[in-house]
């Protein structure tokens, strides 16, 4: 979670991120002179290596999430970060969801994951790409 201004109005709002928004966050503090000894650059590190998605998938992925499933933004970073692809994998989030949104009919509630995981499975077999590609950048160094 990072705090940024509302538009000019001088009130800050909590606004959780995905791994990359984190990344990005981080790398413009990286040339700070407390940099190696601090826990930011653990975290960084951290981030880095269990991010799933490319940058730019982890963005399509959220805007879809945002726009179309209409997904709280605090729930829908969580889904880019975790990407769930089974059912019992997205309960937890679901019940997010419902909680904040209020609960969905029987039949609305399965068209909803049905749709839903199809999209989170799409972008999770992208996200094995870029595991692929971090496990060959490990195998050369």
């Amino acid at each position: 979670m990072v705090f940024r201004e509302v538009e000019n109005s001088g009130i800050l709002e909590e606004v959780p991120l995905t791994l990359w928004e984190l990344i990005d966050l981080l790398e413009k503090r990286r040339k700070g002179k407390h940099w190696e000894s601090t826990d930011q650059r653990r975290t960084y590190e951290y981030a880095t290596s269990i991010v799933k998605l490319s940058k730019e998938d982890s963005e399509q992925l959220l805007n879809i999430l945002l726009n179309k499933f209409k997904i709280p933004r605090i729930v829908a970073v969580q889904l880019v970060n975790v990407l769930p692809v089974t059912v019992d994998e997205l309960e937890p989030f679901l019940k997010q969801i419902e909680k904040i949104g209020g609960k969905l009919e029987s039949e609305e509630r399965e068209k909803f994951v049905r749709e839903l995981l199809s999209v989170l499975r799409e972008y999770w077999k992208k996200s094995k790409a870029v595991l692929e590609e971090k496990e060959e950048e490990e195998e050369s160094t």
